[in-house]
């Protein structure tokens, strides 16, 4: 349904209210989860965003990358 994003290089403490904190402003989130190493419990690096509507998942994608930051890390879309 193009409303959902893949965001990768974040932090290995990176949290999911995190992301939802840095990408809300783009479109309401109706879901969202970093993914964790279930030994260790920190994050893998990666996650997903689903936003309820197309155009915030358009908006997300539409920044330039370089301006994508979370706690000091790039981040890749």
């Amino acid at each position: 349904s193009h409303r959902k994003i893949f965001v990768h290089g974040l932090g290995w403490d990176t949290k999911t209210e995190t992301l939802i904190e840095a990408f809300n402003q783009y479109g309401e989130i109706e879901d969202c989860k970093a993914v964790f190493d279930k030994v260790s419990g920190k994050s893998k690096g990666y996650g997903f965003i689903l936003f309820k509507s197309r155009s915030g998942a358009r908006n997300a994608l539409k920044q330039p990358q370089k301006d994508l930051f979370l706690v000091g890390t790039r981040l890749r879309v």
